[in-house]
């Protein structure tokens, strides 16, 4: 297609996305002006990266040039995205920046899932805390890594999916099941968790026999251990790109490479979780990705910290499956991930799980603080 052709579908596609992503955000309740600060701002890191594509390697630029000629071959992983674009690229006739801003759709309905949540738990601070749902939002993290063609959208999207399931579960299932898919399709090892975590939530449950209890275990665990190979498969091995090589070098000192294998287990953690931290980054990308760690640790250190005890003994279903979730997907990943970029790309995945379990968290400390003050009240009274 000519420029002129490409530039009148990009003004379409832009349109007629945003407006369908409008419609999403309506009926997640988001307002309307939050909701379109979301695609606008989602959308520019959109055209950054495929600014930045032009001149780099970059995953996307693989994708494209194999889906330009043709390709139908519907495996998951990576070839499903190869298929996917090539649907677009070459059945289509879209250019390369007009099949992003295909892409960047379900980034963006993962965004507006994790303001839905945020905005429905998280409590009404009256400091400086009742801007967190505003913020949360705009960090740049989930907001590039979900924006390009490749994998990293449609599974942040998938994982975003299945935690607003969780919320009300029961009426809910077929939204679970579609992110189940959405993930499968593209990080099969990623949904055999999630299925292994919502196994694991039934059967913490209560009023469950206990035959029902054992079965739904011994399965679960199955579910698990099936996944181990292909995680060890995936992780750190296949999700590649410049751009995650690029940060990992441009954020940590001496050689240019932080170790993640020779760390002790909880260093594991911390690193997969919250670094590069300021005096790991050496660049303004870096720095930028740091800002949003310290950001993510604080929340962590005010809220899950102090309230981790009352989630674990919590009994809905809802932290039930994302604690599951997010407790296994990260001792993985954490321990079969060694480079800190490949890590600060991946984590999208489990960041939606992440960050509704901090909401809940928050909610928590927040209510015991009302009523003990509540208490101390009646006290003076």
């Amino acid at each position: 297609m000519n420029t002129a052709t490409d530039a009148l579908t990009f003004i379409a596609l832009f349109l007629g996305l945003g407006y369908l992503s409008y419609l999403i955000a309506e009926r997640l309740l988001i307002p309307f002006y939050l909701a379109v600060s979301v695609y606008l701002y989602h959308t520019l890191f959109c055209i950054y990266y495929w600014i930045y594509a032009q001149t780099n390697v970059a995953d996307a630029n693989g994708y494209y040039d194999e889906a330009v000629v043709g390709f139908n071959d519907w495996k998951v992983g990576s070839e499903f995205i190869t298929s996917l674009t090539s649907l677009f690229a070459h059945n289509l006739g879209f250019s390369q920046l007009n099949t992003f801003l295909v892409y960047n759709l379900a980034g963006v309905i993962g965004v507006y899932i994790i303001c839905h949540v945020f905005l429905y738990i998280w409590p009404p601070y009256r400091n400086w805390w009742r801007y967190i749902p505003f913020i949360i939002p705009f960090m740049p993290g989930i907001n590039f890594w979900t924006s390009a063609i490749g994998k990293d959208g449609i599974a942040f999207l998938g994982a975003a999916l299945t935690v607003y399931a969780s919320l009300s579960f029961d009426q809910r299932k077929p939204l679970f099941m579609l992110g189940v898919i959405l993930e499968f399709v593209v990080r099969p090892h990623v949904a055999a968790f999630m299925i292994a975590a919502a196994g694991i939530a039934f059967v913490t449950g209560r009023n469950i026999k206990m035959t029902t209890r054992v079965m739904m275990l011994m399965l679960s665990l199955g579910i698990a251990a099936a996944a181990v190979p292909f995680a060890l498969d995936y992780a750190g091995v296949k999700e590649g790109g410049s751009v995650s090589e690029t940060l990992e070098k441009q954020s940590t000192a001496n050689d240019g490479q932080l170790d993640l294998a020779s760390m002790t287990l909880p260093e594991q953690l911390f690193a997969y979780l919250f670094r590069p931290l300021f005096f790991d980054a050496r660049s303004a990308l870096a720095l930028v990705v740091s800002l949003e760690n310290t950001f993510i640790l604080i929340l962590f250190l005010a809220f899950f910290i102090p309230s981790v005890g009352v989630l674990f003994k919590d009994s809905s279903f809802t932290v039930r499956y994302n604690l599951a979730f997010f407790v296994s997907a990260l001792l993985l990943f954490a321990v079969t991930t060694n480079n800190l970029g490949i890590a600060i790309r991946q984590k999208t995945m489990i960041l939606p799980a992440f960050l509704l379990l901090l909401a809940i968290a928050a909610s928590i400390y927040y209510h015991k603080n009302q009523s003990d003050t509540d208490a101390d009240k009646e006290k003076t009274s």
